[in-house]
């Protein structure tokens, strides 16, 4: 049965070969549900003349797919294949008539055939965008096939002629010309910007049309097949258009042209569009009612980045431009003080000196176009993570960075990802194999105990991706706090000036810090007001500020990107729960009179290792990259993509599993504190001790019976004095801020809402003890500060 259908449609195949022979066609044998001949040379020398070379060729052993040679083996039979959408849907406004036109059901009347007098050479008309190539349209003459009905499309459609009948004849070159229009049209409308700007693009490229030599009559028809394939609801009234430029070219007045379509479009798009339409590009002048004129300053300015620049926007929408400096690349965002400066020698070189004007119409064109140029990218600050390879940016005259594998890591002279180097950027040295991080150990004032969470956190800094872990540096004056700050600073992001600065006064400062750094790193620090602690907790996550623009009534900026974050300070400054609970706490101890160095001696000697410390940096981050997905964690603490991470870089190392078990000792230490420097939290855990509860038993009632529970366990001059909430109904948020410290002392806090009230809960957990005997880390303070009679109150007050 399978033999018969297939000589069924063998002989199908065959009958429509005899009306292509008859025509004086030559056909050709496809592979089966295939466009393509067999796997044989010389196919293009192959002759079906008569029926016995079709028996011959088109046997039920060797293909049932038909095509037709194009070219002067078939008279000079050409076939315009058109590829996109978009040249398909406007092919009848530009090609001439003829009465052979074949598709398939997906892409219908999509080949047009012509017999052309001495048939040319083939041609493809294709876009590159990015990384990827568009075929809008293509000529096929001599040496080409196309597949043919009664063929099967690879997609499974089945082709059809729509119209069999004689081919238009036609002049090759006016039929390349009238391709190279179609070609134009659908590559304008595959790029035509969105609602808002389409008028102003259709009287730029009537303008264009018009003043390189279209007459009216063909500009209309341009502008309406564009409009129509993009979709534009308005096309017809985009006609409009040639009428208005027309009258201005008329009156003398200036009339919007291809420099105007360039910053709408984009500047690869019009530049293609004119070698199709074989308009050349005038240089600094732009004919006006025969006429040429100087381009303006502004024009220039936008010409000059179009030839020189890169543009693309990231993906929240902010404009950056790539431009090649006199040794290395460089990318500025186009609203920068950096680009306006590079704008500006630019210009210079070009024999010009633009006014403040020019430069801000200029900087609105090319905002445009990096918006609309189609081309998405995300900038990055010295360190980029993309997949599994991390990009460290060098920062040196050079423009080197190193590409970090899970092979190893090396140095290449040129960025494979868009980097910004702010003018304050450092650069780092070229790092040195053969050496570790214990390098470092030997500039740091820092105990054996807390040197694997110094470590961690310098390693979890470089893993290109948030949350991160925030550093805190303790210690007694003379502990050289600010130079272990300074000196982790110099290894991941070092700067000209500031290295490391006082806190911000508010979120916008904050946020401006944290876009110009890879981290944020503050000296001194004495205390942390509520709203610093939330927006650098949430800076770490990288949960995004939202800040209004300055100067503006409605625009807002966000700032999403998570960032590293360090402190040192003398006293316990962090007493925040949600930036402890993200946070991993070292305290240096105090350095001997004897034992003390001065900078001079200190800082040449560190500078000397500091490539040496980077390699061996580096090394620690291709573990990390190589052992990751491998590497599990037998019970995930918080920030638990640190911990895996840290662990996965410690692999197969002696100091593997030393920082998990310094950072779960730390997190414990850290809770302990937030719990002491927390009122609400000491005052219900000696409550629910003086109570007796045990584990496994509950307190249920309103948030005004534990409010009165609670200010029982106080003196009145302590309430005046604290932070204690004033009423019971300000009690929820401060209950809301220590769920997670206490839970980790066996207390739960959960609420529920009944018909008359809502009710809280207070479950103690199998880890509930009397707090001193929680943990070893709980006592001290914590114990004194339960047990301080002075501080709490020794009779029950009135309620």
């Amino acid at each position: 049965m399978q033999n018969s259908n297939q000589e069924s449609v063998c002989q199908a195949v065959r009958n429509t070969g005899g009306r292509y022979v008859d025509r004086g066609y030559m056909p050709i044998p496809l592979l089966l549900g295939q466009k393509r001949p067999p796997k044989e040379r010389g196919w293009q020398h192959i002759r079906i003349s008569t029926q016995d070379h079709l028996n011959t060729h088109f046997s039920i052993h060797q293909a049932v797919n038909i095509g037709l040679l194009t070219g002067s083996p078939s008279n000079n039979l050409v076939d315009v294949d058109c590829d996109l959408p978009e040249a398909v849907a406007i092919a009848g406004a530009f090609l001439p008539k003829t009465g052979m036109i074949h598709g398939r059901p997906g892409k219908p009347r999509s080949h047009f055939w012509y017999q052309a007098g001495n048939a040319g050479e083939s041609r493809k008309f294709e876009f590159t965008h990015g990384s990827e190539t568009i075929c809008i349209v293509e000529l096929r003459s001599t040496g080409q096939q196309t597949m043919v009905p009664p063929s099967k499309h690879p997609s499974g459609e089945e082709l059809l002629w729509h119209e069999f009948g004689e081919p238009g004849a036609v002049a090759y070159d006016g039929l390349l010309a009238a391709v190279g229009r179609l070609a134009a049209a659908a590559l304008l409308a595959r790029f035509w910007p969105g609602e808002g700007v389409r008028q102003d693009a259709a009287l730029a490229l009537a303008g264009g049309l018009l003043l390189n030599g279209f007459s009216e009559e063909e500009a209309e028809v341009f502008v309406e097949a564009v409009a129509r394939a993009a979709k534009d609801d308005e096309a017809p009234m985009r006609v409009g258009t040639v009428r208005s430029s027309a009258d201005k070219i008329g009156g003398a007045e200036p009339v919007k042209g291809f420099p105007a379509l360039t910053g709408l479009v984009g500047n690869d798009v019009v530049a293609t569009v004119m070698k199709w339409l074989g308009i050349q590009p005038k240089k600094n002048t732009t004919p006006s009612n025969g006429k040429g004129r100087e381009l303006s300053q502004a024009e220039k300015l936008v010409e000059l980045v179009l030839g020189r620049a890169e543009l693309f926007a990231t993906p929240d929408g902010v404009g950056y431009a790539t431009v090649q400096g006199n040794i290395r690349k460089e990318t500025f965002g186009i609203c920068s003080t950096d680009f306006r400066r590079w704008l500006a020698g630019a210009a210079q070189e070009a024999g010009f000196i633009p006014c403040s004007n020019a430069r801000s119409d200029a900087s609105t064109v090319i905002e445009a176009q990096a918006h609309n140029c189609g081309v998405i990218r995300q900038v990055h600050h010295r360190l980029a993570r993309v997949g599994e390879v991390l990009s460290l940016d060098l920062a040196n005259r050079d423009g080197q960075v190193v590409e970090v594998t899970a092979d190893g890591w090396k140095i290449l002279s040129e960025s494979p990802v868009p980097f910004v180097r702010h003018k304050n950027m450092a650069p780092l040295p070229k790092p040195v194999a053969g050496s570790s991080l214990e390098e470092l150990r030997k500039f740091v004032n820092i105990e054996n105990e807390d040197w694997p969470l110094l470590r961690g956190w310098l390693l979890d800094c470089y893993k290109g991706d948030g949350p991160y872990s925030i550093l805190l540096i303790n210690g007694e004056q003379g502990s050289a706090k600010s130079t272990a700050t300074k000196m982790l600073r110099a290894v991941l992001d070092p700067v000209h000036k500031a290295g490391v600065s006082r806190l911000q006064r508010d979120e916008w400062e904050l946020a401006i810090s944290a876009s110009r750094s890879l981290g944020l790193f503050f000296d001194n620090v004495s205390t942390l007001p509520q709203w610093l602690s939330d927006a650098l907790a949430a800076m770490a996550t990288g949960t995004g500020l939202r800040v209004r623009q300055h100067y503006s009534m409605d625009d807002e900026v966000v700032f999403g990107l998570a960032r590293p974050i360090c402190f040192n300070g003398i006293p316990d400054f962090a007493e925040s729960a949600d930036l402890l609970d993200r946070s991993m706490r070292v305290t240096l101890p105090p350095i001997p009179d004897n034992s003390r160095k001065d900078e001079d001696q200190l800082w040449p000697g560190f500078h000397e290792r500091l490539p040496f410390i980077l390699g061996g940096l580096l090394d620690d981050l291709s573990r990390g990259l190589r052992n990751y997905a491998n590497t599990r964690l037998e019970k995930a603490p918080r920030m638990a993509r640190t911990a895996r991470w840290v662990t996965a870089c410690e692999s197969g190392m002696a100091e593997q599993g030393q920082f998990l078990r310094a950072y779960q000792a730390n997190r414990d230490d850290l809770n302990a504190q937030a719990v002491e420097q927390n009122l609400v939290a000491t005052c219900l855990l000696r409550w629910l001790t003086r109570a007796g509860y045990q584990a496994g038993q509950m307190w249920t009632g309103t948030a005004y019976d534990l409010w009165g529970h609670l200010r029982e366990q106080l003196s009145d001059e302590i309430i005046r004095q604290s932070d204690f909430p004033r009423a019971a109904n300000k009690l929820g948020s401060q209950l809301r801020r220590i769920v997670p410290l206490v839970r980790q002392l066996g207390v739960e806090i959960t609420y529920t809402r009944t018909n008359s009230k809502r009710l809280l809960f207070i479950t103690l957990t199998d880890r509930w003890a009397v707090p001193e005997n929680v943990t070893p880390v709980a006592k001290g303070e914590f114990v004194n500060r339960l047990r301080d009679q002075s501080f709490f109150r020794t009779t029950p007050a009135a309620r």
